[in-house]
């Protein structure tokens, strides 16, 4: 049970005999007995790992399993995602500091594959596709880890990125 996980908000992994797993989101503070709000099922494999996320509008709000990557790269690079969670900007790009892509026309409520980087400081700028405000995310990528970039929608109108480490290399 994870609880009080709200809008952008990533839990630590929990780990998970092989199986299937109903997964069911209840409004915060309900109690386990009540009619749960969505729900889905998981196949948890032998070493796999899995993010469940809410996804969608309102009505459409629905969850989606997503299989995460969690095999570090090399030494000498970085891996991220981007988790599109933003329903203002329905489209996106994105793109280092040096205006180098790191993923373009991510639609809303879909994952990119990872994309092996450069670690080291960036400005990660998300702007919505074909023009609009750019957000900046100044951030550090260490060295063999894994990162999902989650955008989400700013209480201020613009966007608001958040980066979530998914697996770092030890030592």
């Amino acid at each position: 049970t994870f609880k009080a996980v709200g809008y952008g908000d990533m839990s630590s992994y929990l780990r998970l005999p092989t199986g299937n797993y109903q997964v069911a989101m209840r409004n915060a503070g309900a109690p386990a007995s009540s009619a749960p709000v969505l729900t889905t099922q998981v196949d948890v494999e032998n070493g796999a790992a899995y993010t469940v996320a809410g996804v969608g509008r309102f009505a459409d709000l629905g969850l989606r399993v997503l299989k995460d990557d969690l095999k570090l790269p090399d030494p000498g690079k970085s891996k991220v995602r981007i988790i599109q969670a933003s329903v203002k900007a329905p489209v996106l790009d994105v793109a280092g500091q040096n205006g180098k892509k790191i993923a373009d026309g991510v639609a809303f409520a879909t994952t990119t594959d990872y994309r092996e980087v450069n670690p080291g400081k960036w400005s990660v700028q998300v702007a919505p596709t074909g023009g609009g405000k750019t957000s900046v995310l100044p951030c550090t990528l260490g060295a063999g880890s894994v990162y999902s970039l989650i955008v989400l929608d700013d209480h201020g109108g613009g966007l608001k990125p958040e980066l979530h480490v998914d697996a770092e290399r030890q030592g």
